[in-house]
C-alpha cells in the first residue's frame, strides 16, 4: 500500500504527475462514494427482508 502510494506520488513535478494524482484521487472518491451506496442499499434491502419475513 505505501509502494503504491509512494509510485502515485512519487512524479509531482511534472504536469502528468499533478493530472495523474487529480486522476487517482477523483478514482478513490468515486470508487468510496459507489461503495456506500452499495452497502447502504444492501443493507436497507436486508433490514427490510428481515423485518417482513419476522411478521
Amino acid at each position: 500500500m505505501v509502494r503504491l502510494f509512494n509510485a502515485i506520488t512519487e512524479d509531482t513535478g511534472s504536469s502528468f504527475g499533478q493530472m495523474r494524482q487529480v486522476l487517482v484521487a477523483a478514482l478513490v472518491i468515486g470508487f468510496l462514494t459507489t461503495a456506500g451506496f452499495v452497502g447502504a442499499t444492501w443493507h436497507s434491502r436486508h433490514s427490510v427482508g428481515k423485518h417482513d419475513t419476522e411478521d
